[in-house]
C-alpha cells in the first residue's frame, strides 16, 4: 500500500480547493519568464529564491506541500552558471515539503545529451543546499508515444537520469482519446516500461488533465480503479490532477461538478489513514499489518484492533 500525496492544480487558494475536494493538500507551481520561458541568466540568486518561495507560500501557509517547476537554461546549468542559485533554492527550502522540477517536460525542447547531465547536476547544487529536498524530474506523456522521434532511444533518457521522483504530466482528449485510460495510455505505458519499472523507481503523475468531452466523471472512476487495484498503479505515489484552462486558455480543461466529485471520490478511495504506530503496510490497499498480532487490519480499524489486544493483555 502506497501512501499517495494528492492534488488538484487550480486557479485558486489551497484551502478552497482542499473545501472542494478533501484530500487535496498537495499544488503544483511554475517560475518561469513571462509566457513560460527559461528566466534570464541575469536573475540574481535573491531573486530566485525570491520567486520560488512566492509561489509555495500559499501551500505551506494551509499546511500542504508543493511541486514547484523552475524553468533555466539547461545548457547553461550544465556548464556550472546556475550552480550556487540553485544551491540558495535548497537551502531556502530546507525542511519545507516542497519537491522541485527542473525544466519540466524537456523531451520536445531538448535533446537527453543536454537535459540529463544537466538535471543532474541542478539536482546536485539543490542538494548541497539542502539535502533532504527532493529534486523531481517531469515527463511528457506525449513524447513517449510509440514512435515518437524525440524518445527513439528511450534509454538515452532513462539510464542516467538521477531523480527522487519521476513524474508524467498526461492528458486525455487532444492526440489522446478520451475514452482511453491511465491503463491504456500508450505514452503513459512506454514511459513507464523505459523509465520507471526497468530500475524500480518511485513515480507520479505531475499534471494529470482530462477534457471535458463525454462521460468524463466515468473516465476518472475508471483510472482510480487502476490506481487503487492494479500492481503498477498501486505503485503510484503523487497524483496532481489539472483544473485550469492552462497556457492554451481552453476551459474545455477545467472540471465540472461531476468530474470534481468523481475525483474527491477517488482521493477518499487512495487516502491511507495514519494509524498509530505498530502498524506497517501490507501490500493490499486499505489495510494495514499490525506488528503485534501480525494481523491484517483495515486501516481505518487501527484503533479498534489496538482495544482487543489491550483487552487480551497482549
Amino acid at each position: 500500500m502506497t501512501a499517495r500525496l494528492l492534488g488538484v492544480h487550480q486557479d485558486d487558494q489551497p484551502a478552497a480547493i482542499t473545501a472542494r475536494v478533501p484530500g487535496s493538500v498537495w499544488g503544483r507551481e511554475f517560475v518561469s519568464k513571462a509566457g513560460g520561458g527559461p528566466l534570464p541568466e541575469s536573475t540574481t540568486e535573491k531573486q530566485l529564491v525570491d520567486l520560488v518561495l512566492r509561489k509555495v507560500k500559499p501551500h505551506l501557509d494551509s499546511g500542504g506541500g508543493c511541486v514547484v517547476s523552475i524553468k533555466i537554461s539547461m545548457p547553461s546549468v550544465f556548464n556550472g552558471n546556475w550552480d550556487s542559485r540553485l544551491t540558495a533554492v535548497g537551502a531556502a527550502l530546507a525542511g519545507k515539503n516542497v519537491e522541485v522540477v527542473i525544466w519540466h517536460e524537456p523531451e520536445d525542447d531538448l535533446t537527453p545529451n543536454v537535459f540529463v547531465p544537466a538535471h543532474n547536476r541542478a539536482r546536485e547544487a539543490i542538494q548541497d543546499g539542502g539535502r533532504g529536498v527532493l529534486v523531481d524530474y517531469a515527463a511528457m506523456a506525449y513524447q513517449w508515444r510509440p514512435g515518437s522521434p524525440t524518445t527513439a532511444d528511450g534509454g538515452e533518457w532513462a539510464r542516467d537520469l538521477q531523480a527522487d521522483r519521476y513524474l508524467c504530466d498526461v492528458y486525455f482528449g487532444n492526440s489522446v482519446p478520451s475514452t482511453a485510460t491511465l491503463a491504456t495510455h500508450p505514452g503513459l505505458r512506454r514511459w513507464l516500461a523505459t523509465m520507471v519499472l526497468p530500475y524500480g523507481r518511485p513515480w507520479g503523475l505531475g499534471e494529470w488533465g482530462r477534457r471535458s468531452d463525454s462521460g468524463r466523471a466515468g473516465q476518472f472512476a475508471a483510472d482510480f480503479e487502476w490506481l487503487a487495484t492494479d500492481p503498477i498503479g498501486k505503485t503510484c505515489s503523487m497524483l496532481l490532477v489539472w483544473n485550469t484552462p492552462g497556457t492554451e486558455k481552453d476551459d474545455r480543461w477545467v472540471l465540472d461538478d461531476a468530474a470534481l466529485k468523481a475525483v474527491a471520490a477517488g482521493f477518499a478511495r487512495l487516502a491511507v489513514p495514519a494509524g498509530p504506530a505498530g502498524y506497517r503496510p501490507a501490500g493490499l490497499d486499505g489495510f494495514v499489518v499490525s506488528e503485534r498480532s501480525g494481523c491484517l487490519v483495515a486501516a481505518d480499524l487501527t484503533g479498534r484492533h489496538d482495544e482487543l489486544l489491550r483487552a487480551a493483555g497482549l
